[in-house]
C-alpha cells in the first residue's frame, strides 16, 4: 500500500525535474553559467567545490535524480573544459547529494523516515542522522583530497 503512492511522489518529481530542465536548457541558462564559471575562471578543483556546494544546496529542498537531472547538463561543458575526471566527479556529485538529502532543513530522506516511523519525533530523526552527516563529510574530504579513493578500481577496468 505505500510503494504506489511513493513511487507516483518520485514519478511526479522526476517529471517536474525533467520539465525543469528543459525549461532552463531552452532559456540558454546553461550557455550564461559557462560564460560566469568562464569570468570567474575556476580551476577544475574549484569548479567541482562549487558545484559541489550548489548540490549539498539542492539536495536540502529536491530529490537527487531530480538535482542529478538539474545540475549534471548544466556544468558538464565546464567540466570537461576544465579536464575534471568525470569519475571522480560523479563519486563527488553522488556523496554531496546524498549528504543534501540528510541535511536540515528539509533533507528528503529524514521525511521518508519520518512516514515509516510516525511515532519518532521529526527533531530525534534529525539528531540521529547528525552521525551520517559527520561521516559524508569525512568521505568527502577523503575523495576530495584523495582522488584515487574513487578512481582506483575504474582504471583497473580500462
Amino acid at each position: 500500500m505505500v510503494a504506489a503512492p511513493t513511487t507516483a511522489t518520485l514519478f511526479i518529481v522526476i517529471f517536474g525535474a525533467l520539465v525543469f530542465a528543459q525549461f532552463i536548457n531552452l532559456s540558454g541558462l546553461p550557455y550564461d553559467l559557462v560564460d560566469i564559471v568562464d569570468d570567474f575562471e575556476f580551476t577544475g578543483t574549484e569548479l567541482v567545490i562549487f558545484v559541489a556546494f550548489i548540490a549539498i544546496l539542492m539536495g536540502m529542498i529536491f530529490e537527487s535524480i531530480g538535482i542529478l537531472l538539474l545540475l549534471v547538463p548544466v556544468f558538464l561543458p565546464s567540466l570537461f573544459a576544465a579536464n575534471v575526471d568525470m569519475i571522480w566527479f560523479g563519486i563527488i556529485v553522488v556523496l554531496v547529494t546524498e549528504l543534501g538529502l540528510i541535511t536540515p532543513p528539509i533533507g528528503m530522506n529524514v521525511f521518508v523516515v519520518r512516514s515509516v516511523l510516525p511515532d519518532i519525533s521529526l527533531g530525534h530523526i534529525f539528531r540521529g542522522v547528525t552521525s551520517f552527516i559527520v561521516a559524508d563529510l569525512i568521505a568527502l574530504v577523503l575523495v576530495f583530497m584523495i582522488p584515487a579513493i574513487a578512481t582506483f578500481l575504474p582504471r583497473l577496468m580500462q
